[in-house]
């Protein structure tokens, strides 16, 4: 941040330069940072890569010494200036070229789908957050305007009260896994902006591990074989919550998750509210819970297995301390999250969650679905937009053609 202001640039000028050298003033170590794009490759404007060129040419010889943090600063931004007014290149040019290409950008909150999706096509707007699913695949035949999708760290799943009934057999939990055909339902149903979970965690995670390549198999078959084995042959009744309009086609999902269950003898009852009023039944206590089976996606801001696993699997976050809303428990993936917590080693945290992931997939406590794609539609002039693993959009250095 300090450098950017003594260099009249944005920070993000800094942070996002291709590949520069940083001194670590706590440590003593000299580190290298890359920018990297969510396929793992450099990807950066030239603005940046000039600022990446002139980072790159200090001395490795600078240190800290017996100054402040802030002398250390000033000297890397002096030389900065000089190293790009040797090159050619004037600073002033870089703090135009990270300036942004417009001189006005006007967000406007426009709540339905549809709506949004037609002041884009009509040129009313430039960008739309999450146009209607049904229409992306006409709206990636559309030459005037743009899909920008990408993969998010957000798991959709069915949550199974690991305390009620017939869940409370693992049998029954695997059996409604092997019952859904997640694949039929990501292209007919999701318009395919997702990806079947192979895991509890996204790949977008630290920790994360490929527990059963393609997810829980289709086979309705082993499903009622397990369903009978578990002392319920011709299967059970169960209520069935969703909500509508939070993630992409939820309520439809949970319609077509219902039809596939129903072949097995699940009969499951589908019900729906507003967000607000969801989300105060995730919260209620396990001695007063109507759920038994449910829609709900989890997300992370901070992309570590922590972030996933702890919320969703550690006991102690049974509501109403968490949205664990499932009531699953093992003192074993209990001890295990919690060392994950605890241990500072990358390599041991990896093997920590590799066998936290085994045992949850394996006791199977929701029916695992996908992670969600997370898009944009834009017109197809305005180029440099992206999206984020943690289902963010940036724009920073959009231009338009």
């Amino acid at each position: 941040i300090e450098l950017g202001r003594r260099l009249g640039v944005p920070v993000q000028a800094v942070l996002l330069a291709g590949h520069f050298k940083v001194l670590s003033t706590m440590a003593g170590q000299r580190r290298a940072v890359t920018c990297v794009t969510q396929n793992g490759r450099p990807e950066t404007s030239g603005a940046e890569r000039s600022l990446g060129l002139y980072l790159n040419s200090l001395p490795l010889s600078l240190e800290l010494g017996g100054g402040s943090w802030r002398d250390l600063i000033a000297q890397v931004a002096e030389m900065s200036a000089a190293s790009m007014q040797h090159r050619g290149y004037p600073l002033s040019k870089i703090q135009q070229d990270v300036g942004g290409s417009f001189d006005e950008v006007t967000f406007r909150v426009v709540p339905n789908a549809g709506t949004r999706e037609t002041m884009l096509r009509a040129g009313d707007i430039q960008m739309a957050f999450e146009p209607p699913a049904p229409d992306v695949p006409a709206l990636r035949k559309d030459p005037s305007l743009k899909v920008v999708q990408g993969a998010s760290d957000r798991d959709i799943f069915i949550g199974l009260n690991n305390q009620w009934g017939p869940f409370k057999d693992v049998k029954v939990r695997q059996a409604l896994n092997y019952a859904v055909n997640k694949k039929a339902i990501i292209q007919s149903i999701l318009f395919g902006l997702g990806t079947i979970l192979d895991s509890p965690t996204t790949p977008l995670l630290f920790g994360y591990t490929k527990i059963q390549p393609g997810g829980w198999p289709f086979n309705p078959v082993k499903a009622k074989a397990l369903l009978a084995e578990a002392g319920f042959p011709n299967g059970f009744s169960v209520n069935f919550f969703s909500p509508t309009g939070r993630y992409i086609q939820d309520y439809q999902v949970a319609q077509g998750v219902a039809a596939q269950l129903a072949n097995v003898g699940i009969r499951a009852t589908i019900s729906t509210t507003d967000w607000p009023t969801y989300v105060q039944t995730l919260v209620t206590p396990l001695q007063r819970t109507p759920l038994q089976m449910f829609v709900l996606g989890w997300a992370t801001q901070y992309l570590d297995a922590d972030g996933e696993l702890f919320g969703q699997f550690y006991s102690g976050q049974w509501p109403p301390k968490g949205l664990m809303s499932s009531f699953y428990k093992d003192p074993k993936v209990d001890a295990l999250l919690l060392a994950g917590q605890s241990t500072p080693d990358p390599k041991k945290r990896l093997a920590i969650y590799k066998e936290a992931q085994e045992l949850i997939w394996n006791d199977a406590p929701w029916i695992f679905l996908w992670s969600q794609d997370f898009y944009m539609v834009t017109s197809s002039h305005l180029e440099g937009v992206t999206v984020t693993p943690n289902e963010k959009w940036a724009a920073l250095y959009a231009t338009w053609k």
